[in-house]
């Protein structure tokens, strides 16, 4: 018995395959599960003189994509929206005109700024806030915030349904303050720390957002604290305007309006006689008329519905003031106005 390499061993063959009447069949080993045969499983040794065994072609193994690190200026760089919040920095926002109504946003809005100034149009009026000041503008507020470019700081954006979930409530009214040499290092922490949880998604990152946001709005209920019993008179009355401008169709009483600045009736009374010569509750009936003629004049709403906003017993109130101001009936006013 003969071998060949490569061919298994003839045992027997039939009369028909010793004398060559049809070609014998010959098998194929296959080496191994991974290889690929590119040829016939049964081949004749004389027209196929050799198998070709080529491996089947591996993918490329791919490298794991690493993450760079997070930058930590955070104040540099927009961080993406997560979860209501956005901070960005405050050279690239802007918000309203010189001139027109003032536009309310749907988010609260927080501006810290550490460089340059910006001049902030409220409902009480132009106001300029440089550097070191911190503003605190509520969803619904309208207002304007102007500048050159060249302002440095950060804005931060919080959407209403983020702010439910804070166990502290925001103010309830627009802030300007300006804060001493400690504030800014608490104010700061805090926005440091919202930057880096917007940024990092885990587990814990949705609830040290709450946590975070409940210690912001206690922050500046702390801060406006401390400006209107530390503050100068001109501070508190500031603030009693814009206050006052915020709740003119609420029906609050001026006592009310004391308590929620944190002073009495006398005290406010007091400050607004020593900055404007007038007791706090004519700065109120002034405000009103003003706001008035800025609603006939920029908008189309009916005298009723402006009666109404601003806070007047009625319409024959209303008429009956506006005509003592001015000497014309609101509607008289304006079709004089257009």
């Amino acid at each position: 018995m003969s071998f060949e390499p490569g061919i298994p061993p003839k045992e027997s063959l039939s009369e028909h395959e010793e004398s060559g009447a049809f070609p014998v069949p010959r098998r194929a080993f296959l080496p191994g599960a991974n290889a690929r045969v590119n040829a016939p499983a049964i081949t004749d040794p004389v027209t196929t003189p050799a198998l070709i065994f080529r491996p089947v072609p591996q993918p490329p193994a791919t490298k794991p994509t690493e993450l760079s690190p997070p930058s930590a200026a955070f104040a540099q760089r927009p961080v993406a929206r997560r979860q209501g919040l956005r901070i960005l920095p405050l050279a690239g926002f802007r918000w309203g005109t010189d001139h027109g109504p003032l536009q309310p946003r749907e988010d609260h809005t927080l501006l810290r700024i550490t460089q340059g100034w910006a001049k902030l149009r409220l409902p009480t009026g132009e106001q300029r806030a440089e550097q070191g000041s911190l503003c605190f503008i509520p969803r619904g507020t309208g207002f304007a915030c102007l500048h050159n470019g060249l302002l440095q700081g950060r804005v931060l954006l919080i959407s209403p349904c983020m702010a439910t979930t804070a166990p502290s409530d925001l103010p309830r009214h627009p802030l300007r303050l300006r804060l001493s040499q400690t504030d800014p290092q608490e104010i700061d922490t805090t926005l440091n720390a919202l930057s880096h949880e917007i940024a990092h998604d885990d587990s814990g990152s949705e609830q040290a957002l709450t946590c975070l946001l409940g210690l912001l709005a206690v922050q500046l209920h702390r801060l406006a604290t401390q400006t209107c019993r530390g503050g100068t008179a001109g501070d508190l009355v500031d603030r009693f305007m814009t206050l006052a401008t915020d709740q003119l169709g609420s029906g609050l009483t001026l006592s009310e309006l004391a308590h929620e600045l944190g002073t009495t009736s006398a005290e406010l009374d007091s400050a607004c006689r020593d900055r404007h010569g007038q007791p706090a509750l004519a700065l109120i009936y002034h405000l009103r008329f003003q706001q008035a003629v800025r609603l006939l004049r920029d908008t189309r709403l009916q005298p009723g519905e402006i009666a109404r906003r601003l806070g007047y017993a009625s319409l024959a109130h209303f008429t009956r003031t506006f005509a003592a101001e001015t000497g014309r009936s609101p509607e008289h006013f304006r079709a004089q106005s257009i």
